[in-house]
């Protein structure tokens, strides 16, 4: 797993799971894509709170082992989780997953939209995948102003973390092809059939272990399947 990271550790994809073992703790799962484009676990955490605390030991662990820092971390828009990443690796671009961030926007403005929300989801859409921040501001701009009772939640939780999802920042940087964590969302699918709420933490690490060391036996086919397919919104994501 080290020789793993260090070897493809400028883009890591990061993702906490529960419910995996009988302490309650959550699971944080880390994983980079190979030269083969599969999907590679690289580090399992498990912590007794996600606070900035927790999150800032495991990222120090994390880049101890690896000997450098990555330059790109996907995850999505846990506070916590963001202002470890800005302590731990400040140089490093910290993407926001689409997936997590269409579903903040969800939850929070198809209520206030209404009979608008499907014109909205096509605008917004529009603004994401506009051709330079230039392009950016006046595509969001049209889009407050057509859709003024999203402007608080924008404006407050989404503008300020642009650089983090719009393409016109991100398609500028290499991000192994992902846009989302949904290569670790696929894992934690796989951790949840090898692990339970009764689960010890002696019983649940060998199992990690050996999931990660599957990954990475391409005569598996079962495992080599999981490591590829990571996520089937993954192309819609795509610029």
């Amino acid at each position: 797993m080290i020789e793993t990271l260090q070897r493809f550790g400028d883009v890591v994809i990061a993702d906490v799971a529960q419910g995996r073992n009988m302490y309650q703790m959550p699971l944080n799962v880390f994983c980079v894509v190979d030269g083969a484009g599969r999907t590679r676990n690289v580090a399992y955490v498990v912590q007794d709170r996600q606070d900035h605390d927790a999150h800032q030991w495991a990222l120090q662990q994390l880049v101890s082992a690896s000997g450098s820092k990555p330059s790109v971390i996907m995850s999505d828009q846990d506070a916590a989780f963001m202002s470890a990443v800005r302590k731990v690796c400040p140089d490093a671009n910290h993407l926001l997953c689409l997936w997590h961030l269409w579903k903040n926007v969800r939850r929070n403005l198809v209520s206030k939209l209404r009979d608008q929300w499907s014109q909205f989801c096509q605008r917004f859409w529009l603004v994401y995948r506009a051709p330079s921040p230039k392009a950016f501001e006046t595509r969001w701009n049209e889009m407050l102003r057509i859709f003024p009772r999203t402007r608080p939640y924008l404006e407050t939780f989404q503008y300020p973390n642009r650089r983090s999802w719009a393409a016109a920042w991100t398609r500028t940087q290499f991000t192994a092809n992902t846009r989302t964590t949904g290569r670790v969302e696929s894992e934690n699918g796989v951790n949840k059939m090898l692990s339970s709420r009764k689960t010890t933490l002696m019983e649940l690490f060998p199992r990690l272990l050996q999931r990660a060391a599957q990954q990475g036996d391409s005569g598996d086919g079962n495992s080599s399947f999981l490591s590829r397919n990571a996520d089937a919104v993954e192309d819609y994501f795509q610029e």
